[in-house]
């Protein structure tokens, strides 16, 4: 693919820290559930949207009238909003009067009418969504939060917060696999769903790029037990230099790039393929290799590599390896 720019896909931010944030947190295959905001945010970042319903999602403020609404608004934002229960309307409430001690600042949206749930779609699957749940009245049993990804596989099943009527209680949600909807259920009160503060964050963008592993020899044979190192021809194709990528940063099935002499990388640029373009060509610790971050194909086995260009654009990319015991 030397022809063009390489494709881009997306990569949970969390992915790697997920078993580390489950021993303190609730998690369901992958998913874990946060029960206060600044844990929420300390664990995984601070949001890249945010929703408090006080705007529109162009700007323009919400008028102090309770309007019903679409749940369209704030599309432009990657979020759509549904009431997907009988009888119900979405509605950004405005009445400090009942809730402005639970709810912050003004505007709340709610999902008013006879057995009331509402649903959330993203255009873009996010890593992690932050929420202020007010349930109208008490919850029942049957009341809960349901991520699915973006293939309709359920990813999570909570119960809804419980507590007196009128309570605020924050939920907060990361998952190794990126979550497409969520469909908040207030099953059987029919007392209405209030939301606020809605909070969430996409994966970050990746770009594939072409590598070729112990360039010029095939099979790709590794010997995990060497002392050596394992030189990794990054290519560069059209829109992408890959003498821009940070040495320091280069990172293949767990192996960093060797250090020499006073902290200098070993990498080099050379047109390794011969196609005109300037690569980028990094010698690997082979004893570093972690053969768990390998990836298996049927009986093909790939080593992924990642790293980051100075400008802070994410790549990755992949080669076959024959792993080879010691002798």
């Amino acid at each position: 693919m030397k022809e063009g720019l390489g494709k881009k896909k997306y990569r949970s931010i969390i992915q790697v820290t997920i078993f580390v944030l489950c021993i303190s947190s609730v998690c369901v295959a992958g998913v874990v559930e946060f029960t206060d905001e600044v844990t929420f945010k300390n664990d995984t970042g601070n949001p890249q949207y945010f929703i408090d319903f006080e705007t529109y999602g162009d700007g323009t403020p919400v008028p102090p009238n309770q309007p019903t609404i679409s749940g369209n608004e704030w599309s432009n934002l990657g979020i759509q909003f549904a009431a997907v229960k009988s009888g119900a309307d979405l509605v950004l409430y405005n009445d400090p009067g009942s809730k402005g001690e639970y709810v912050s600042p003004i505007h709340t949206l709610d999902a008013w009418g006879d057995i009331s749930s509402i649903l959330i779609t993203f255009s873009t699957p996010v890593v992690s969504f932050g929420v202020y749940i007010v349930d109208n009245e008490t919850t029942s049993p049957t009341e809960s939060i349901i991520l699915k990804d973006e293939n309709g596989n359920v990813l999570g099943n909570f119960a809804m917060p419980v507590g007196p009527s009128l309570s605020k209680d924050f939920r907060g949600y990361s998952s190794d696999t990126p979550i497409a909807e969520i469909h908040i259920i207030e099953d059987l009160d029919g007392e209405g769903l209030t939301l606020d503060n809605v909070m969430y964050s996409v994966p970050e963008p990746v770009l594939v790029v072409e590598i070729d592993i112990k360039p010029g020899s095939y099979p790709n044979a590794i010997n995990l037990g060497s002392h050596g190192l394992t030189p990794v021809a990054i290519f560069s194709m059209v829109g992408f230099d890959a003498t821009s990528v940070d040495p320091n940063t280069v990172n293949l099935a767990g192996a960093p790039v060797a250090i020499r002499g006073k902290n200098k990388f070993m990498a080099h640029e050379e047109d390794a393929d011969g196609d005109g373009m300037v690569d980028l060509v990094v010698q690997v610790v082979t004893a570093d290799i972690n053969p768990a971050l390998l990836q298996q194909d049927g009986d093909a086995v790939y080593a992924v590599l990642t790293g980051t260009t100075y400008d802070g654009e994410t790549i990755e990319g992949e080669d076959e390896v024959t792993i080879v015991p010691n002798k």
